[in-house]
């Protein structure tokens, strides 16, 4: 049992007995199965997967009822990178690398184990108290892709995505460094470095045409790393990415305390909002009360999430 208060798609919670705070991501079934029931176990094993590195959000288990699945998650009181972003850059040449560094030792993690995150975005990289990086959301991940192993499926969000996803054409993990460019360039500059409007054809031709402005005071070692994250043939981009942690750029970075945690950000976190509520519900009666004039989902449906549930070491 847990009290909540709803945030959309996430309740903020607290465990009963110990008072840990929690977020609890609820998922309707019903959804799912109009979508891609898929999808869910995949994030799920994802969570698995990264649940001993600190460089992604912790998931201390999954489960279900009826009509829900939950993921119960760690709290993680930094906010968004987008958040960050918007407030702080232009980053100075510090912070910019500092993140950077965090970023792709996770996508170094997921893809020695085959997953592609396919939608790294500011809004999918959360910070904690201190200033490190959590990579969320697996929603559109793909797993079981290694080295030159490639996909076709379209994923992602447009702004983000490589040109060879645009295109419906092959790709392979090498899309996440080019999504981790984009933030990159967003860091250092403050700017987004393509169109940025609604029009699905401008946002294409904008990210195909190669045509990047990089402003004049750009540094000169941030301009090279997103030449390299940019390159247009995704085979030559993963080449480059393969050895990106030995970039000039990163000279005076300590692999060994990024990779563990030891590394300090090199910025102070502003002190974040705490969520509160006047009064706290179960979460029983939140999900009564919201799916209280809804047929439940047929036992044959619910049939197709058996398996689903799981719990971490951590949390047992």
């Amino acid at each position: 049992m847990f009290t909540a208060l709803c945030l959309l798609q996430v309740v903020m919670a607290s465990h009963p007995s110990s008072r840990q705070d929690l977020a609890v991501k609820m998922v309707k079934k019903r959804v799912l199965l109009e979508d891609d029931r898929d999808a869910i176990f995949i994030e799920r094993q994802v969570l698995e997967i990264t649940s001993q590195c600190h460089l992604f959000t912790h998931c201390f288990g999954a489960t279900q009822n009826q009509d829900y699945i939950f993921f119960v998650m760690e709290c993680v009181t930094g906010g968004e990178l987008l958040h960050f972003i918007n407030s702080r850059a232009p980053c100075d040449i510090q912070t910019t690398r500092f993140i950077t560094a965090e970023i792709i030792c996770g996508l170094k993690y997921l893809h020695a184990r085959g997953i592609i995150h396919r939608d790294l975005k500011p809004e999918n990289i959360l910070m904690d108290s201190t200033g490190h990086i959590k990579i969320a959301d697996f929603g559109l991940a793909a797993v079981d892709v290694y080295n030159s192993d490639t996909i076709t499926e379209y994923a992602g969000t447009p702004g983000y995505m490589a040109p060879e996803i645009h295109l419906n054409k092959p790709y392979n993990n090498s899309v996440d460094f080019y999504s981790l460019g984009v933030i990159l360039y967003e860091l250092a500059t403050g700017h987004f470095p393509f169109y940025e409007g609604e029009s699905s054809n401008k946002i294409l031709e904008s990210i195909a045409s190669f045509s990047l402005e990089y402003p004049c005071n750009l540094h000169h070692q941030i301009r090279n790393i997103l030449k390299g994250v940019f390159r247009k043939s995704p085979k030559k981009r993963q080449k480059f990415c393969k050895t990106i942690s030995r970039h000039p750029f990163f000279a005076d970075v300590d692999w060994s305390d990024i990779w563990t945690g030891r590394a300090r950000p090199p910025y102070v976190m502003l002190p974040s909002e705490a969520v509160t509520s006047h009064h706290t519900v179960p979460l029983s009666a939140l999900l009564s009360s919201a799916e209280a004039r809804k047929t439940p989902i047929t036992s044959e449906d619910r049939e197709l999430f058996r398996g689903f549930s799981y719990t971490s070491h951590m949390w047992r």
